[in-house]
């Protein structure tokens, strides 16, 4: 069978979907492949990972070492007489996509996140041409699942995206040593108040309300959780005074000699959750608990973004800056903003990238990101360039977007898939390799971050020191 070239960039494409097993503990993974020969279709435990050589052309044995559950489809593309796609209701969310494939002996069934499906409903159609019934293209949803096209095509629609510019001049945000540290202080001596009348209160609070309620079985955390969000005021009062004490990035670089950490992200990507705020329980749920979210919080260790978390991580080795949002009235935690016009915001990015001793860049589909990216490529050391995949995070139809945009800048293939790896860095000739996340031992988890940067991170640092240091003048 002649195949389009498009193909080779999609084809093998393999999907995952969670379901619940019907007859055993736990959930598992339907697996749905895609190759150039065959399909194949099967469940496997949802902790099971695909191997990365099932991603490559020939791949399909490697796929077939996973042990399966229960029913597997596993067909040569010339005994397929149809495969259907079928869009789910409405009012289903998120909304999925059923693929129905029928062969000469066996009909199967597989359903996808509608968002997973542009890739594998553009291969199914080069492959299998008028044996593929697809989606119509029109409808409120059509522009996601196109019946045409390459694959460049979905990966610029997305590309082409990007937040809005609402201020053309820059404007520096509110900042108030003084203010600060009194809002400080009156948030901890809040918060403070809070934690006594927990120690204090808690057990003849416990005692009221089952007497008030007639109910014998409230728990003693309830008291904890109630006196927990009475603290609320005094934990906004604090971080407000911490943001408004926050520094300028220009003054802490003509104070500090040392060059700076660039990080770059597309601005819709502040204050998103990181790993901590994912992970970590939200309400403390007795009295050590709070005392140890208590002391993480002044600290500035507890509910941590992405940013902050590498704020926090490289301070040792240099002042962590970005560009910061236009029209900002207050600056956010996590690395020191620098503010500048829209006209100017390029330049100074080029400065910085120039001067920087190393920069991570958040990856996203926006056009900013992208230009990043490319000036990143031109002018950088390899190994002083870090990307971090949270975009495509458990979602292989972003990573492939992605990977078909990057690969010709590169000019070297990136990995058909992620895996678990969340980082990207480059050796001298821009091969690119993938570094997992770590996270710290659970015992650690109410005493500081979740995350084990160190070790996640060994390696880029290694390749780091041999890249060497590079300084230069960014203040203006």
């Amino acid at each position: 069978m002649q195949v389009d070239v498009d193909a080779d960039l999609l084809v093998p494409i393999i999907r995952m979907a969670s379901t619940l097993a019907s007859f055993s503990i736990g959930e598992q993974s339907r697996v749905f492949a895609l190759y150039h020969d065959r399909i194949l279709i099967f469940d496997i435990k949802g902790n099971q990972a695909v191997p990365q050589a099932a991603y490559e052309h020939g791949g399909a044995e490697a796929l077939r070492s996973l042990k399966p559950r229960g029913r597997r489809l596993d067909v040569a593309l010339e005994s397929i007489s149809l495969v259907t796609a079928t869009r789910s209701g409405r009012f289903t969310h998120p909304p999925t996509i059923c693929f129905e494939v029928v062969s000469t002996d066996e009909t199967e069934r597989f359903e996808l996140p509608a968002q997973e499906s542009p890739h594998l409903i553009l291969g199914l159609k080069t492959l299998l041409g008028d044996r593929f019934s697809p989606l119509p293209t029109t409808g409120e949803e059509g522009e996601n699942f196109p019946a045409d096209g390459d694959a460049d095509e979905a990966a610029a629609r997305t590309a082409g995206r990007d937040e809005p510019r609402k201020v053309l001049v820059a404007r520096q945000p509110y900042r108030s040593q003084r203010l600060g540290a009194l809002c400080m202080v009156a948030g901890f001596a809040w918060i403070a108040l809070g934690l006594w009348a927990l120690i204090r209160f808690s057990d003849p609070l416990t005692y009221w309300l089952r007497q008030v309620t007639g109910v014998d079985g409230i728990p003693s955390q309830a008291a904890v959780v109630s006196f927990s969000f009475l603290m609320l005021p005094g934990a906004f009062f604090y971080l407000f005074g911490q943001r408004l004490r926050l520094p300028d990035a220009r003054e802490a670089l003509l104070r500090d000699p040392r060059a700076p950490i660039l990080y770059l992200r597309s601005f819709a990507d502040d204050g998103l959750p990181g790993p901590d705020q994912q992970k970590r329980p939200g309400v403390p749920v007795t009295s050590v608990q709070a005392l140890l979210s208590f002391l993480r919080f002044l600290r500035g260790r507890d509910s941590m973004t992405w940013e902050q978390e590498f704020a926090l991580f490289f301070r040792t080795k240099g002042p962590v800056v970005a560009i910061g949002k236009p029209g900002e009235k207050i600056t956010v935690p996590g690395a020191m903003r620098m503010y500048v016009d829209d006209d100017d915001w390029q330049a100074t990015v080029l400065r910085l990238i120039d001067s920087s001793q190393a920069v991570i860049l958040r990856l996203s589909p926006t056009a900013g990101a992208w230009w990043e990216f490319q000036q990143c490529r031109a002018r950088l050391d390899p190994k002083r360039l870090l990307l971090l995949l949270t975009y495509v995070e458990a979602s292989q139809q972003r990573y492939e977007e992605l990977r078909i945009r990057m690969e010709p800048v590169l000019g070297h293939p990136l990995p058909r898939s992620t895996g678990s790896a969340m980082f990207v860095r480059f050796d001298d000739d821009w091969t690119p390799r993938l570094d997992t996340l770590s996270f710290r031992s659970k015992w650690l988890w109410d005493l500081d971050s979740i995350l084990d940067l160190k070790n996640s991170l060994n390696s880029w640092n290694e390749s780091l020191e041999t890249a060497g240091n590079h300084a230069g003048d960014v203040t203006t």
